[in-house]
């Protein structure tokens, strides 16, 4: 079979499987629910997907659901930054058309793990489904959903989930997508990155937060994510773009703040806090 069509075929697969997972995510941990309202079709792609219940029985053997569940999300944040970053020279074992669909289709299929086997303990923190509080974070939750979603558009939806790289079209370029003052491969500031310098993070962060019932299992998972989130950001994700995009991106830091509207420049907080 042609190399061509292989890419095609496998970025579409990534594609689909992550789009897939991301949605059935939003509905296992954010908004579980929900799920009795859907489609029965929906349904049974959500519970394929995500077979275990986030809220469901607390497990009796409180450790061992505790390590299972770091060991569910350390398997997604260990491969997702090594790759990320390169680690282990992955741009030297994969063609350039296969690299981005790879590492999306990797990064659905250790979610699709960590739905699968997630264990929940302990007890309920707050629950305040089925009140307006509830109903609030629910839909703050949502707007959460959906801004990590626009946010990908906002950047290069089709390159970030490795159907460009597959096709080998500028996918965004070719329906319209891309910033006529924007320069090739530049530092986007449209949209919601004119808001936040990661606001991809940011929605996963309300998310997270934005949370009508919260127990010992769902705070493990936001503590561990929050951390992850943030670490990431600082130690491994701006220092490479500033040393890919150089100055425009040292000045762009200065201008927006990393995850949370209105407060300080992602800049200044760095320097304040090295002053």
């Amino acid at each position: 079979m042609d190399a061509n069509i292989v890419s095609c075929v496998f970025s579409v697969g990534a594609y689909l499987y992550f789009f897939c997972g991301f949605v059935s995510y939003f509905f296992w941990f954010a908004a579980p629910e929900l799920i009795d309202h859907l489609p029965p079709s929906l349904i049974e792609g959500i519970n394929f997907l995500a077979p275990s219940n986030f809220y469901g029985e607390p497990a009796t053997d409180t450790s061992s659901a505790i390590v299972t569940d770091i060991a569910l999300m350390l398997l997604f944040i260990v491969p997702h930054t090594i790759l990320a970053n390169n680690m282990i020279g992955t741009k030297d074992c994969l063609p350039p058309c296969l690299e981005r669909p790879f590492f999306v289709a990797q990064a659905q299929l250790m979610l699709h793990i960590q739905m699968m086997y997630w264990k929940p303990f302990g007890v309920t923190l707050y629950d305040v489904r089925g009140t307006q509080l509830g109903s609030a974070l629910l839909a703050l939750s949502s707007v959460g959903f959906g801004f990590i979603l626009t946010s990908s558009f906002a950047l290069d939806h089709f390159h970030l989930f490795g159907l460009t790289q597959g096709f080998g079209v500028d996918i965004n370029k070719k329906v319209g997508l891309t910033p006529s003052d924007q320069s090739e491969g530049g530092v986007s500031t449209r949209w919601h990155y004119s808001i936040v310098a990661h606001p991809i993070m940011t929605g996963f962060l309300m998310e997270c937060w934005a949370c009508p019932h919260m127990t010992s299992s769902r705070l493990l998972f936001n503590l561990i994510s929050t951390m992850y989130c943030v670490g990431g950001v600082i130690m491994f994700e701006e220092g490479k773009l500033e040393a890919h995009l150089g100055k425009e991106y040292d000045d762009y830091l200065h201008t927006v703040p990393r995850f949370c509207p209105f407060t300080s420049p992602a800049k200044s907080m760095k320097k304040g806090k090295s002053a």
